[in-house]
């Protein structure tokens, strides 16, 4: 009998009842990013040494890029650095009112001059690490490059902030690898196997975590699969689900994978950013685990969600 490769999970309710997501799995995702060359460069500015602070790391990626205005509007006055890695990042990020580093999660202390890391040691309150290497293809060893020892880094910073007062870490649901069964939002316990590196790289992120946890105070965020923006459909960027779904007007992929009676937990992109802003926010607590998922009552049926991905097609064959 095939597994299925689709997510269930229920978020946690504002009374902090224990609530909990089931799992299955099939298919593997295709979705690729290029690695990108690292320029360090000291590069935000007017930056008040008493004033809020709040370090991003991911800032251009999906998620990141829909959390920022969110943030932005929460706390106006707050100062937000993003480590970035590219020049056209920064230019972009600045627009948008945000301060950039220059570093890489890759490299020993980010890739930072002494300089560079003194000074966000001494002004960032809060960091929110988003960053990840979502490959699927990647070996364990080049995953673990960032997925683990960027967070490792990332880490060492947050332990080196005399005036941290929050450290939320995102991760995935993709963490139960391929057990199958109902996850409540705690630490996932070891043992089980897993489709690729990146779901095993997410779980011993997560480890660090947790570990850091008994002297930062550190949450951690898990997210679902990604689809598009609940506003208006668009696809800022394509998973392997997405990936999937392009085969199927060609007839490229003859049938879909999966039991048609497996619940597909996915959620919206922006709802998952905005979702995150206001847990990191307004209801951050120390040691704590949450799950921005669908949940059982909201997720559809993968037989439901492939007949209405073939009516679409169907009205819209170009």
């Amino acid at each position: 009998m095939m597994r299925n490769g689709v997510l269930l999970a229920l978020i946690r309710s504002e009374s902090r009842s224990t609530e909990r997501f089931h799992s299955s799995w099939s298919s593997k995702e295709i979705r690729n990013k290029a690695d990108i060359a690292v320029r360090p460069q000291f590069n935000f500015r007017g930056l008040q040494m008493n004033s809020e602070c709040l370090l991003l790391t991911g800032a251009s990626g999906l998620v990141g890029r829909m959390l920022i205005p969110v943030l932005q509007k929460h706390y106006p006055e707050r100062t937000i650095v993003a480590l970035v890695r590219q020049p056209e990042q920064a230019a972009r990020l600045e627009m948008q009112g945000i301060q950039t580093v220059f570093g890489d999660l890759a490299r020993p202390r980010l890739g930072l001059s002494p300089s560079e890391y003194a000074r966000l040691a001494i002004s960032v309150t809060e960091i929110l690490h988003v960053a990840a290497s979502v490959r699927f293809d990647l070996s364990l060893e080049k995953s673990r490059v960032v997925n683990v020892e960027g967070v490792r880094e990332i880490l060492l910073l947050a332990e080196s902030c005399a005036g941290l007062r929050k450290f939320g870490h995102v991760s995935t649901t993709f963490v139960n690898g391929y057990r199958e069964g109902v996850f409540d939002e705690e630490p996932m316990a070891p043992g089980q196997e897993f489709i690729n590196p990146y779901q095993q790289t997410k779980f011993e992120a997560e480890g660090l975590v947790l570990e850091a946890m008994g002297h930062l105070p550190a949450a951690i965020y898990r997210i679902p699969v990604l689809l598009a923006d609940s506003e208006d459909g668009v696809v800022s960027q394509f998973g392997y689900f997405h990936h999937l779904l392009r085969m199927l007007p060609d007839s490229i992929l003859p049938v879909m994978p999966g039991d048609p009676d497996v619940l597909a937990d996915m959620v919206p992109a922006d709802w998952a950013a905005a979702s995150l802003a206001y847990l990191f926010d307004f209801r951050f607590t120390e040691a704590s685990i949450r799950h921005l998922c669908a949940g059982v009552q909201r997720s559809m049926r993968l037989g439901d969600m492939m007949a209405r991905v073939s009516g679409a097609i169907g009205r819209h064959p170009s």
